[in-house]
């Protein structure tokens, strides 16, 4: 093993680790719907849907309850990443930085079981309980209404809401675990205008991401950890005298 090809892998690393979502809010200058999918589940579209984030289709999942997006609809927005989240749109606590962080570490948590799942009523149940995280009065009061009330309560198997609200809440987060998801929260620039035919409040709504590493990307990550392995066993037997220099 060469001292250029460790120097190499050591260099794969850390570029890498230039690709990893930073740790603070951006802009995004142009992001539009363009899908909801075609999963509805008592009269509202289930996640993921499809938007382009300047210019880049990708699958987005909805936390937010209480406003409404639609598709053509294009906006600008703020990307936050764990753990800096503090452009986001729900603050439960009036400026609780700990129910906000816990609130969202539950999205998150959520929405990557949501993009894994192949079960439909399941996909559902989660999808309703991202929304539940910070409007469960809303969610209870719409889910009753339409005759959803033993979906929105059941926490005794993975086709109710309160089974993945009680996953979520049990779960232990620990930093840097999230890295892979990004908070997308419009601003006041967006180009849709409210119409007095629409019932929603005008903003569009907050987004959720989840980022898949590339298989390339996978690839090179765990060549350059198994030259840095290489590397310090090496000068492990330098030092022992095993290997001369």
């Amino acid at each position: 093993m060469t001292g250029g090809f460790i120097r190499f892998s050591l260099l794969a690393v850390v570029l890498i680790g230039f690709c990893v979502p930073y740790s603070k809010a951006d802009t995004i200058d142009s992001m539009k719907l363009t899908s909801a999918g075609s999963n509805t589940d008592y009269g509202v579209h289930i996640g993921p849907y499809t938007a382009t984030i300047n210019g880049v289709s990708t699958p987005v999942i909805c936390d937010d309850f209480s406003d409404a997006t639609y598709v053509g609809e294009t906006w600008t927005a703020t990307l936050s990443t764990y753990p800096s989240l503090t452009s986001v749109k729900f603050d439960q606590g009036a400026g609780n930085t700990t129910a906000r962080t816990k609130g969202y570490d539950e999205i998150a948590w959520l929405a990557i079981q949501l993009m894994g799942s192949t079960n439909t009523a399941q996909t559902d149940a989660i999808q309703f309980a991202i929304w539940s995280v910070f409007d469960p009065s809303g969610v209870s009061s719409y889910l009753n209404g339409v005759g959803g009330h033993s979906f929105d309560t059941d926490s005794a198997n993975a086709n109710g809401v309160q089974y993945w609200l009680n996953q979520a809440g049990g779960q232990t987060y620990t930093a840097g675990e999230f890295s892979n998801v990004t908070i997308l929260t419009p601003n006041s620039n967006y180009a849709m205008s409210c119409s007095s035919d629409r019932h929603e409040s005008c903003p569009p709504q907050e987004f959720v991401t989840v980022k898949t590493p590339e298989p390339g990307t996978l690839a090179l990550l765990g060549f350059g950890l198994f030259a840095m392995f290489l590397a310090v066993k090496t000068v492990k037997r330098r030092t022992t005298g095993e290997l001369t220099a």
